[in-house]
């Protein structure tokens, strides 16, 4: 596929999502049994990841506490080490105390990494789309076990209403998770709490709490972390993260 290529990092072009409802079916048919039997006949590291003292909605308590924090950033330093940049496709870097992400070539996602190395981790971070196509149809995450030329694993969330876990190779990205909608989102131009998962072969989506897609995959054991951002118009999209947590699962 085409790509959108600076002297520092390939920025690479996302498909155009689309609407599936087979995975929303079985998420339900989880939820479900864990509502008439409890928790314990989801698979392990579900009920690892959202703990037993859940409500049956699937929500997290608000105040889990916070352990083994590998990386916090609120970006109001611009040299807290988070990339900077400015490309054919869009730039990312620091502005009035959050990081931003620009996306301003149509289907093309621009990212801006922490440039650190980690393994098995859990991300959580404030997304707002400050600016979004007409339509909302953009697509902002979190992409873990990022490697140098753009590899990698990739959570995302749309401004109207949708998520997604993508693997990023050879310029690509391809779904493991396809597009699906639900009312946890918070949609139009508003702030989302997304929480990711990447341990051992497990990646786990959470956005406001509530428990949105789960898979698992082989291909990268560790990488860097990013922010992430694609229009899929030819309206830009930007969005502002704020609050970032790196921990160890």
């Amino acid at each position: 596929m085409d790509r959108n290529v600076s002297t520092q990092h390939a920025r690479s072009v996302r498909p155009r999502k689309m609407r599936r409802w087979m995975i929303f079916v079985v998420l339900i048919f989880m939820v479900s049994v864990s509502c008439v039997c409890g928790t314990e006949n989801l698979p392990d590291f579900i009920t690892d990841i959202i703990g037993g003292d859940e409500t049956q909605s699937g929500t997290l308590p608000e105040n889990q506490p916070m352990t083994g924090v590998l990386l916090q950033d609120d970006f109001s330093d611009p040299n807290s080490g988070w990339e900077i940049g400015e490309f054919d496709g869009g730039s990312i870097g620091y502005k009035d105390g959050v990081y931003f992400v620009i996306s301003s070539q149509k289907s093309t996602a621009m990212w801006g990494a922490a440039q650190q190395v980690f393994k098995d981790v859990v991300i959580e971070v404030d997304a707002t789309p400050v600016r979004s196509p007409s339509n909302q149809n953009n697509d902002f995450g979190v992409m873990c076990r990022l490697q140098f030329n753009g590899d990698g694993y990739s959570m995302n969330i749309s401004a109207d209403g949708y998520y997604s876990i993508q693997i990023a190779q050879n310029d690509q990205f391809t779904d493991l998770v396809e597009w699906m909608e639900s009312s946890a989102i918070r949609t139009g131009n508003v702030t989302n709490r997304i929480r990711t998962v990447c341990d051992g072969n497990k990646l786990v989506l959470f956005v406001n709490g509530t428990l949105l897609a789960e898979v698992t995959d082989n291909t990268f054991s560790e990488g860097d972390v990013a922010l992430s951002a694609t229009t899929y118009e030819n309206d830009l999209t930007e969005v502002h993260f704020d609050n970032v947590v790196v921990r160890t699962p």
